[in-house]
């Protein structure tokens, strides 16, 4: 089972201290430690909730005020910042980001938050190149911070919702701004490259995510993402098929049908299990794609991956028992 999209809360029960200052409703959050690269935040501190990430709180060194606050244990354990943090949960009371909070983590990949955030500060995610993932524990259609999160996270993002993470999963591909001078005129020409500016637009006036306006993009994206976005984009939507029209889901089985080696060489990568049984209950899956499946998995040594693949083939695809009439 791929480890890589699971709870984030592996550090759940680790022993962290905390550096924090109080704020109007709660605490900001100003320096981590302890020995885990992914630590659990408390919903608590002191029996304060925690409703902001302060400044440069995971950043190399932070900025931590002599006056703040301290609670837990600081013998023992290092400042949890920088290259260091891997993942990230934070509780559900946090409602602000506040400026470089997550400043030259350079390791961090995944990050884990609620569906209150309603401010996040400039320089967040700065230098931060291996952020791949966002869990936002809520609904895909309900109010959240992703909006403002996707704003401010301009690389290639899989976002996954539900408590766990294990709900519906959308692909938010890479994107690029530019300014180019006319020199003579000393007219600035903005430009934008790459569909993930226009995908992370599709929101409702409510604040969750248009999945319909979402699945308008992938005609117009067709010409200029990779084989590889494409297909992220395509297995997400089928594999989890929320507000998925006829039409929408034809377009998508289309694109992953007429690439099926890349798609294939894809999902051993990802070596996701869950991906692909979901992805072969929705029709996405068939006989050809698994058997590419079973041999990639096997000469890679993922063998949980082609006996996957095998059970699958099976269940679907199996021979029917012939019948007798006497």
């Amino acid at each position: 089972m791929n480890t890589a999209l699971n709870s984030e809360r592996k550090g759940e029960g680790m022993e962290l201290s905390f550096v924090w200052e109080e704020k109007e409703g709660g605490v900001s959050l100003l320096g981590v430690y302890g020995d885990t690269p992914s630590p659990v935040i408390p919903d608590r501190i002191e029996n304060r909730p925690v409703i902001e990430i302060g400044r440069y709180c995971f950043a190399p060194d932070g900025r931590e005020p002599e006056k703040a606050h301290k609670t837990g244990h600081f013998d023992g354990g290092r400042r949890i910042d920088g290259s260091f943090v891997e993942s990230v949960w934070l509780p559900d009371g946090v409602k602000i980001l506040d400026n470089a909070a997550f400043y030259n983590c350079r390791a961090l990949h995944s990050l884990s938050v609620g569906t209150a955030i309603g401010a996040v500060g400039s320089d967040l995610f700065t230098n931060c190149w291996e952020l791949e993932k966002l869990v936002v524990r809520g609904r895909v259609d309900g109010e959240s911070g992703l909006k403002k999160l996707l704003a401010v996270i301009s690389s290639d993002l899989t976002v996954c919702f539900g408590q766990d993470g294990e709900g519906p999963r959308l692909f938010y591909p890479e994107y690029f701004e530019s300014m180019d001078e006319n020199t003579p005129a000393h007219i600035f020409n903005y430009s934008i490259s790459g569909q993930g500016y226009r995908y992370r637009q599709c929101f409702t006036a409510g604040g969750g995510v248009s999945l319909a306006d979402y699945d308008r993009v992938f005609p117009v994206a067709l010409p200029g993402e990779t084989v590889r976005t494409l297909c992220l984009i395509g297995c997400y939507r089928v594999a989890f098929p929320d507000v998925l029209t006829d039409e929408a889901k034809k377009q998508y089985l289309d694109f992953l049908s007429g690439h099926l080696t890349e798609l294939a060489g894809l999902l051993v990568q990802m070596r996701d299990t869950l991906l692909l049984e979901r992805l072969a209950a929705n029709g996405a899956a068939g006989r050809e794609l698994l058997a590419l499946i079973s041999h990639q998995a096997a000469a890679t040594g993922w063998n949980e991956g082609a006996a996957a693949a095998g059970e699958l083939t099976h269940r679907y695809f199996g021979k029917k028992k012939k019948e007798y009439t006497f």
